[in-house]
Order: structure tokens, then C-alpha cells, then sequence
């Protein structure tokens, strides 16, 4: 589910794919015809191995560079679309604060700190373009971003600007607010705040979520 709305969001001639890992993005994207080329980069050998295994395996070797680099670091080719997917935050923060050039859009998704990207992006001149919720064993967030500043609010940086009028959200905001809930109930903090202040910004939100009717 979640390689399948990352692929959909692919348009473009060259994607630069960075912690490609097994290389499914680019191989899945080739096949589909959604690009032209693809650039695998991997920060350790094995990995980027093991992507180029797998698209001789599907049929693609041919149209992927390989390149073994940290983030943008050793990439020297031209690119339209980046995706970093499969990275914690802060490596995602990590990459995108190299000097690069920069692409058409960034397809993003972290397995940490979801808040934290949200606020990076808006303090470092990106602007969120579209954000999407997949549920996989786990939710996801898969961002699309390009160059621009977007000066986001204490609520988008929590909620998303994207996902917070978005009723299909629900389910992802009362897990958020039971995590905090969980927290505060575990602490002996009274004065913690933030995540008051995130339970608030939550149970608001949710309020006005249901408020509205049923698709």
C-alpha cells in the first residue's frame, strides 16, 4: 500500500531515489513508465548491491545509475524528482540540508519525528504541496514538497496544512492524542506544555473533524 502511493505520485524523467535500499521506488516506476531513468543512492555497499541485484532480477539495470554516496554528496547526474523514503528523520534532515540541485518536488516519508519534518521543511525555505496517509501495520505520511517557503503555524507543523481538514485523518489524530494521553497519564509533569498543548491542538481539531458530514 504504502510503495503503491509513493509510485503514484511519480511523474517526471529522472528520479533520484536516495536510501534506495532494495530499489522497488525506481524498479516499480521504470516498469510503470512514470519515468525515464532512475538514480539509485545507497551510503553502504551492500545495500546498493543488493539494488542492483534486484533490477537485473526486474529487467531495469539498464536504465539506473548506481551511486554510492552520503545523501547528494557523489551524485553528479541530472534529476527532476527526489524521494528519501525510507529514512528516519534525522537523516532525511540530514540530506536535505546539503548543497543540491534542486528538483521539480521531494516525495518524503519518515519513520521518526513526523512533527519534526514538518517544522524543518517550514524553516528551511520548502513548502508542502500535498501529504498523504497510508495505513501499512502502521500509519505513514508520504510528503510532497518543493522549494519555496511556507511559514506554517504551531497547529499545521502538528496537524499537517494538508491532512487536518481531511475527515479520513480521524483515525490518525485519535492515535496521536492517545499516545499523549498515555504520556500524561505516565507523568508526574503537570507542567509539560507542550504536549498539553499538542492534546489540545488534537482534540480541537478532531472535534471540528466530526463535525463534518460522511463522504
Amino acid at each position: 500500500m504504502r510503495l503503491t502511493t509513493i509510485i503514484n505520485e511519480i511523474k517526471g524523467h529522472t528520479l533520484l531515489d536516495i536510501g534506495t535500499d532494495h530499489a522497488y521506488v525506481l524498479i516499480r516506476a521504470l516498469q510503470e513508465k512514470r519515468i525515464e531513468k532512475g538514480i539509485a543512492v545507497e551510503i553502504a555497499k551492500q545495500p546498493l548491491k543488493r539494488a542492483i541485484s534486484n533490477a537485473k532480477k526486474h529487467g531495469v539495470y539498464d536504465q539506473i545509475s548506481f551511486v554510492l554516496s552520503d545523501g547528494f554528496k557523489q551524485v553528479n547526474e541530472a534529476y527532476d524528482i527526489v524521494s528519501i523514503t525510507g529514512l528516519g528523520f534525522d537523516t532525511i534532515k540530514h540530506i536535505l540540508s546539503q548543497p543540491h540541485q534542486k528538483p521539480a518536488y521531494y516525495i518524503l516519508s519518515t519513520h521518526s519525528k513526523l512533527i519534526e519534518l514538518r517544522q524543518f521543511l517550514s524553516n528551511n525555505n520548502f513548502t508542502i504541496k500535498n501529504e498523504i496517509l497510508v495505513y501499512d501495520k502502521r500509519f505513514y505520511s508520504i510528503i510532497i514538497a518543493i522549494n519555496g517557503q511556507q511559514d506554517l503555524s504551531e497547529e499545521d507543523i502538528i496537524l499537517s496544512p494538508i491532512l487536518k481538514g481531511n475527515i479520513d485523518s480521524i483515525p490518525f489524530y485519535e492515535q496521536e492524542l492517545n499516545k499523549i494521553n498515555m504520556i500524561l497519564s505516565k507523568t508526574t509533569d503537570k507542567n509539560n506544555k507542550v504536549l498539553y498543548f499538542m492534546k489540545t491542538v488534537y482534540e480541537n481539531n478532531l472535534k471540528s473533524l466530526k463535525k463534518q458530514p460522511p463522504k
